[in-house]
């Protein structure tokens, strides 16, 4: 299930569109699966995490931070009490390693400078990988892929580019909130894979 609204300003600003998007289309495929008994792997996300505290494992109770978060949490609420034969995976920040060259962050939308709000970034390449191997393994339950590290997202697009451009959070910037790291001790453990700083990751 790859269908989402996951910018976090529309999801504040039209949160009937980010139900129906991310709630009531994600419920009616969760019940298409169920009536053919498809295995279905659910993207989550680290946001039905506060951000706050303890780093949160596969078996932490979600506390959702945003409307975002919120929506994520009630779909896996969802999921997992009508349609058992399914995984979740909760994602922190997913990131293209190719679209992180200079050329395109030079010409890239402003980021939103902070030294607060951190992200732990992923690739897409890897998050891939994870897939599959939940596929092949056919597993149930709840699995977390996460970097090691976390770092501001002004921090994380300078490393790639110091000519990115910057400017200050929209209004809503208070539901942004952390996306967090998520310890993946059960995740490395049944997939057999291992937890990578994000520089290692996405370079």
């Amino acid at each position: 299930m790859l269908a989402g609204m996951t910018n976090m300003d529309e999801c504040e600003k039209k949160k009937k569109l980010c139900k129906k998007i991310n709630l009531q289309s994600q419920k009616a495929l969760i019940d298409q699966a169920r009536k053919k008994n498809c295995f279905l792997v659910y993207l989550s996300s680290s946001r039905v995490f506060k951000g706050k505290g303890k780093t949160p494992s596969e078996k932490t109770k979600p506390k959702p931070f945003n409307f975002y978060g919120k929506l994520k949490h009630n779909t896996e609420l969802y999921i997992r009490q009508k349609h058992p034969n399914s995984a979740i995976l909760r994602l922190t920040k997913v990131f293209d390693a190719k679209s992180l060259n200079p050329i395109k962050l030079v010409s890239a939308k402003p980021i939103y400078k902070s030294s607060k709000i951190r992200i732990a970034p992923i690739s897409i390449q890897k998050t891939v990988q994870i897939l599959i191997k939940i596929l092949e393994k056919n597993k149930n339950g709840v699995f977390h892929f996460s970097s090691k590290n976390s770092v501001s997202s002004y921090e994380f697009y300078r490393y790639f580019n110091k000519k990115t451009q910057m400017q200050n959070h929209p209004k809503t910037k208070a539901f942004w909130g952390n996306n967090p790291l998520l310890s993946m001790q059960n995740t490395k453990r049944i997939l057999n894979v291992k937890q990578e700083t994000w520089q290692k990751m996405l370079i």
